[in-house]
């Protein structure tokens, strides 16, 4: 299937992959639009991850790798500083390859062995990350995507070049190799290592550990993102829910209500996700019809346990369409008649209808298997991925 856009800008590409790879992460594109409010849940709890992120080793390498492309002298314009990146970052996986064997985390590295490079490099994968956790700055009002960081890079670099001859001279031979240099400190906050492809690991360094922790304290205080940093032990809860449940104890008492939340909004999608595919499969999906008969007799109290005004107020969501369809979707549940049961499929086709249109699978049914079942299982809010950053933090500083 050929998938395209109208190309208006680098950030309007990146968001559509982004949608895409999104899709392809979950083995289905969100069909009843509690995305929002799970996404929102993650950066709540974990802010400057995502689910496509795999190490930490690369909040660094990515920073390395953009500032030893805007100090190269052939870098003219932006098409030149992302042509450079990008052979930068190939160049990068096959030394982490090299170094790391078929480590885990490295991300390209089915793609080098094929001889072929991806299309999500790991610049575009952690630049929002990068900027989240404080590792890039920029001046108040900019906010840039990497071409737009580049091309300011770059004039500013021409502005000083062109200041520097008006002061001394265009008779005056010298390197302008440095030109340029003194804007770097507007926007990094990790200090370039000129060799930092020698010995080159998917690990971190302790030193790097030590950054990385001190960013996270100082750029996401009182998150559950640094709450689990300074846990004295390893992440190796089963889920979300299992984490959850042991934790909203022990953290500030707004979080552990977060947390609550959290639990109680899943119960609510997973609902929804049941009935979704009863009607996806017209009541033949095996798996469906066993969760069904397993959650039916709690779900009055599951439904009722969730307070949508509180959610949508805390997290700042001001999606009404949602929110319509989702407290639609409750108050059916809350009554659990087979009368009520009957409307709230009906909510879940016409909310499927008007996000997907003509794609919504419920106006496609004869085109999925009946047993396959679609839109994963219970929500895990980048749990497991903010996990893999944190261990990697942890392991080194010798706080695991």
């Amino acid at each position: 299937m050929q998938i395209g856009w109208v190309d208006f800008s680098e950030r309007d590409r990146r968001t559509a992959l982004d949608v895409i790879q999104m899709g392809t992460q979950q083995g289905t594109v969100d069909e009843l639009g509690t995305g929002i409010i799970s996404e929102a849940f993650a950066n709540y709890f974990f802010p400057g991850t995502s689910t496509i992120q795999t190490r930490a080793k690369y909040f660094f390498a990515v920073p390395y790798a953009i500032q030893e492309t805007i100090r190269q002298k052939s870098v003219r314009d932006v098409k030149d500083a992302l042509r450079v990146l990008d052979d930068l970052e190939e160049k990068t996986c096959k030394l982490l390859v090299e170094k790391c064997g078929f480590a885990n985390g490295i991300i390209g590295q089915e793609n080098i062995r094929l001889g072929k490079w991806v299309k999500r490099t790991p610049s575009t994968v952690y630049w929002n990350g990068l900027r989240t956790l404080g590792f890039f700055s920029a001046p108040f009002g900019f906010n840039p995507s990497i071409s737009e960081y580049f091309r300011a890079e770059l004039k500013q670099r021409a502005n000083l070049k062109d200041l520097t001859n008006d002061m001394i001279g265009d008779d005056i031979d010298r390197d302008d190799s440095d030109a340029g240099h003194g804007s770097y400190h507007e926007y990094w906050n990790i200090p370039y290592i000129e060799n930092w492809k020698d010995n080159l690991d998917i690990n971190l360094t302790k030193e790097e550990a030590l950054f990385f922790a001190e960013k996270i304290h100082t750029n996401q205080p009182g998150t559950l993102l640094e709450f689990l940093l300074d846990k004295k032990q390893d992440l190796n809860y089963t889920d979300f829910f299992d984490m959850a449940e042991h934790l909203k104890g022990e953290v500030a008492q707004k979080l552990g209500s977060m947390l609550q939340m959290a639990i109680d909004f899943d119960g609510l999608y997973y609902l929804g996700t049941i009935l979704f595919n009863l009607e996806l499969s017209d009541d033949q999906n095996k798996k469906a019809l066993e969760e069904w008969e397993k959650y039916r007799p709690k779900a009055s109290v599951m439904a009722d346990d969730v307070d949508l005004d509180a959610i949508y107020s805390h997290l700042g969501i001001k999606n009404r369409n949602s929110y319509v369809f989702l407290n639609n979707l409750r108050k059916c549940l809350i009554e659990n008649s087979d009368e009520s049961i009957g409307r709230a499929r009906m909510y879940i086709v016409k909310q499927s209808e008007a996000l997907k249109r003509s794609n919504s699978k419920l106006k496609r049914k004869n085109e999925f298997d009946n047993q396959t079942w679609y839109g994963g299982g219970h929500l895990d809010y980048r749990f497991k991925d903010a996990s893999t950053i944190l261990n990697d933090i942890k392991e080194r500083i010798g706080n695991a």
